[in-house]
């Protein structure tokens, strides 16, 4: 993948130890601002050695130098040298890593420094994720966005439409290792306004290009979290959303 100029940014894959170390520390100073942390030393061991093995997306400012934003992509490649995926944590997923030619994606959140955290630096992540992704050819992606806190009433409009609408196909669904539902209220209660207004600005995003949503919620107390099994399958998203995709995010959708 060629580095992408965008204005003050570069968005590129990290290319150096340096680069990589820089993605990890700003990974985890984003966590450490809500005070979550890697759950023990083995955890934060298997988190460094992932920035090393991984495909690393990262956007630079052109002046500093630093790492300013960033995205973990892992594929198949290189579990063969971690183990599993991330998401595997949280979900039995062996629907997606069966999916088709294994062409899949796992993303990580993505970081943004607290300084940067503008539309032009996320449209910019998303130009070159959609690079990496055109590029690989790859055909589904998949990750864990969160829900701040730990109690899924606060999300009940916006979890139930999710279920309602979003599901994840039987053929692509993982198996949360947690049981817990969330078809709070029945489809004629909904109202799609409060429902993405509950929603973080990412995942409306991924929500409105057509992605699903697994079954099951994960509550992790150690990251004060409700984790989402996010899949986007590139043969069913809205065509709309694609040109934005491949261009990043529009001002409405950070709304």
């Amino acid at each position: 993948m060629e580095p992408i100029v965008l204005g003050k940014l570069t968005v590129k894959l990290a290319d150096t130890p340096e680069e990589q170390m820089q993605a990890y520390e700003l990974m985890k100073s984003v966590f450490e601002e809500d005070n979550n942390t890697p759950k023990n030393s083995v955890q934060l061991a298997t988190d460094i050695k992932s920035y090393s093995i991984c495909d690393i997306l990262v956007a630079i400012d052109n002046d500093t130098k630093k790492v300013v934003a960033t995205y973990r992509l892992t594929t198949p490649k290189h579990v063969k040298k971690l183990g599993k995926f991330f998401t595997e944590i949280e979900y039995e997923i062996e629907n997606i890593k069966n999916y088709k030619d294994g062409k899949i994606l796992e993303f990580s959140r993505a970081c943004t420094h607290k300084d940067y955290r503008d539309n032009v630096t996320m449209m910019t992540l998303w130009k070159g994720l959609a690079t990496y992704i055109f590029e690989n050819d790859i055909k589904l992606m998949f990750g864990l966005p969160s829900l701040h806190g730990l109690n899924p009433d606060d999300y009940k409009m916006a979890l139930s439409y999710l279920h309602h609408y979003h599901l994840a196909p039987k053929n692509l669904d993982g198996k949360c290792l947690q049981n817990n539902k969330y078809d709070y209220l029945p489809k004629e209660k909904l109202d799609k306004k409060q429902a993405y207004e509950e929603m973080p600005p990412l995942l409306k995003s991924y929500v409105r290009m057509g992605a699903y949503i697994g079954s099951g919620l994960f509550i992790d107390p150690d990251f004060n979290s409700i984790d989402l099994l996010l899949i986007v399958d590139f043969n069913h998203i809205n065509p709309a959303y694609m040109k934005h995709f491949s261009r990043g995010l529009t001002d409405d959708e950070n709304a």
